[in-house]
């Protein structure tokens, strides 16, 4: 499971590098991820399904925010920050739905 996503990553984060190349507000992204969240730990414990409900609170924020990309979390946090941070995602919403036995392909 967590190598289908991260190979789907790799792809996108070749062609981040490129725009990362050309934009300066892409590495000032990552940057910021790097400030803000010491660790991809860090980033794990103050933004994960736990936090869901505080994010969702403002909907236009959570529509319009200015987040990072999954691309730009692997960039600061190492190529599977963003495929472990998505499983930790899909497994809480398969704790809520009921589906507690999907295997990882289905993951």
């Amino acid at each position: 499971m967590e190598q289908t996503i991260t190979t789907a990553i790799v792809a996108a984060k070749t062609s981040l590098k490129e725009l990362s190349e050309l934009s300066p507000e892409c590495a000032l992204k990552v940057g910021n991820l790097r400030q803000n969240y010491q660790s991809y730990e860090d980033f794990n414990l103050r933004v994960n399904p736990d936090t869901q409900v505080k994010f969702a609170a403002d909907e236009r924020k959570t529509i319009m925010g200015d987040y990072s990309t999954l691309a730009m979390l692997d960039m600061a946090f190492g190529e599977k920050a963003s495929s472990s941070w998505l499983v930790s995602l899909l497994t809480n919403l398969n704790l809520f739905s009921g589906s507690k036995n999907m295997d990882d392909g289905q993951t």
